[in-house]
């Protein structure tokens, strides 16, 4: 072992050494000045050892790379600015240093976790139907400096991110311990860098654009990390009027069942998710098969978790969790038997959601639906249902 940490560890073998990431909480591997620090020392420990040609960073989490990470509210001006001169200055030595690094980046790559995977010479990518890039907020460790053709809030699968130049390659889950080996083979054979430009200038006005947006970022939310349990995807998932919500349920390998009178919108997402190389042409036949559509409500009598855009027209069994658009919540509580499984969803298609939650809802529930949206590549934050006291008492 050349490095250990409570959340680095760095593996050397044969002049390659593999930097892994395992940073609990969620989203996984979120990056802090802190845990930037504790990446530093571990690639001084790297520096440090004359035989190491190449360096490779990838997660020891399995929920991916690394998600977008989160600034802890109410930083003054100056905290905001040191938080991003931080980010840039470790960032920027990754770049320098002297082995050849590579990013095998597996599952979600967002945020801070992007900007750290492009400091990397080369960049390796997993495809998948949670394998998304991009920045979903403006950037502050030096992302528009080093791609400063990725526009924020555009996420890219793998593949699309290799048909820009994002990253060198793409193959699936399958062969990508083969496609990694091959590539570092190739790479030690002939070890080498790419070239550094100057990034000063481009490097401040990131700094100066943060900072002055930070500000207005601010959102009276609460981190769902602590509320978090371990929970695997309910056996199915009910959806009323989201069609795609059912496709990324069914490409996890989960099953679905949707209330509509055809499944038009089901083929057509699949179709999308096989373009923009999510999923294969076999991947797809086998997703359709794990989604039932029907019209009526009466399919999803043994779904544990029913998402829906309105308050739907047939009853809902009290046993599952129901989430609904935060303006639907008091409405659909009038509807069922236990309030307490209602939440409010704001926000689901983005990376980002937020739970509306009432007073009846228990932490365990709160926690439950968190975990299950982040199996689907998504960040929960909590907070109240806007109105909800008011609305209820005027039903």
């Amino acid at each position: 072992m050349l490095y250990e940490s409570p959340h680095i560890r760095v593996e050397a073998d044969d002049g390659i050494a593999t930097l892994w990431l395992e940073f609990p909480g969620t989203p996984v591997n979120a990056l802090s000045p802190e845990r930037l620090a504790e990446f530093g020392r571990a690639l001084v420990a790297v520096e440090k050892n004359p035989h190491i040609e190449i360096l490779v960073i990838r997660s020891g989490m399995p929920a991916g790379f690394c998600g977008a990470g989160s600034v802890s509210d109410g930083l003054s001006d100056e905290d905001a600015a040191l938080f991003s001169l931080t980010g840039q200055r470790v960032l920027n030595r990754l770049a320098a240093a002297s082995p050849v690094t590579v990013a095998f980046l597996e599952g979600p790559c967002l945020g801070p976790g992007l900007e750290l995977a492009l400091a990397c010479d080369y960049r390796l990518a997993v495809t998948g139907p949670d394998a998304w890039l991009g920045f979903p907020t403006v950037p502050c460790w030096g992302g528009s400096a080093r791609a400063p053709h990725l526009r924020v809030g555009e996420l890219l699968t793998a593949r699309e991110a290799q048909r820009i130049g994002l990253v060198d390659d793409a193959f699936c889950a399958r062969r990508a311990k083969i496609e990694l080996r091959t590539f570092l083979d190739r790479l030690q054979m002939r070890p080498r860098k790419r070239w550094v430009r100057n990034l000063d200038e481009a490097l401040v006005a990131e700094r100066k654009a943060w900072r002055t947006l930070y500000c207005s970022w601010h959102t009276p939310c609460a981190d769902v990390g602590t509320l978090r349990v371990p929970t695997t995807m309910p056996e199915l998932v009910g959806v009323v009027g989201y069609d795609a919500l059912a496709v990324e349920v069914a490409l996890r390998g989960g099953r679905a069942a949707i209330c509509a009178a055809n499944d038009n919108v089901v083929s057509l997402a699949l179709a999308e998710a096989v373009r923009r190389g999510r999923a294969t042409p076999l991947e797809a036949e086998q997703t359709r098969t794990r989604i039932t559509v029907a019209p009526g409500t009466e399919h999803l009598a043994n779904a544990s978790w029913v998402v829906a855009n309105t308050p739907p027209d047939g009853p809902l069994l009290p046993r599952a969790i129901v989430c609904v658009p935060s303006a639907h919540v008091a409405a659909t509580l009038r509807r069922v038997d236990r309030p307490t499984q209602i939440l409010g969803l704001d926000g689901l298609g983005t990376p980002y959601s937020v739970l509306r939650t009432h007073a009846g809802n228990s932490d365990a529930t709160i926690a439950t639906v968190a975990a299950w949206l982040g199996r689907l590549g998504v960040t929960v934050s909590v907070a109240p249902a806007l109105g909800f006291a008011s609305r209820l008492t005027a039903a």
